[in-house]
Parts: C-alpha cells; structure tokens; sequence
C-alpha cells in the first residue's frame, strides 16, 4: 500500500467527498504513493497529505496535472 498507514485511509475515507479526496481514494487504491505525488507535483509532501484529508485544496493546475497523472494508472 505504498505506505499508507490505515489511519490515513481512514482519515481519507471519512473526509467530506470532494474531486480531490476522489483523486486521493484513487492514488491509495493504485499504490501511488505520498512521495510519488509530491515529486510529479513539485510540492511537499506535507501539502499532499492537507489535500487528502481536506483541510486545503490544490490549485486547480495542480489537480488537474494530479487528474491525468491518476488516469494513467
């Protein structure tokens, strides 16, 4: 599971369902991990966790380049 602890995926699962908590569920159940993420976006790793849980968004550059990076999986 790319290292996602169950905690995270709990705390993913029980986030308001939003475009990027969808992307998030995505990149868990496609072993896409935090680092993968963070790498491919150029950001932290830090901001992609905030992303999953909702507590920010990304812009919409960012989840759109995380969309398509996902849709390839």
């Amino acid at each position: 599971m790319a290292g996602y602890s169950l905690s995270l995926i709990k705390q993913v699962n029980q986030t308001a369902f939003t475009p990027f908590t969808r992307l998030a569920m995505k990149a868990i159940e496609h072993d896409v991990s935090i680092v993968e993420i963070a790498e491919h976006l150029e950001v932290s790793r830090t901001a992609v966790y905030a992303w999953f849980l909702g507590k920010y968004e990304p812009s919409d550059d960012k989840f759109n380049k995380l969309e398509k990076y996902l849709e390839r999986m």
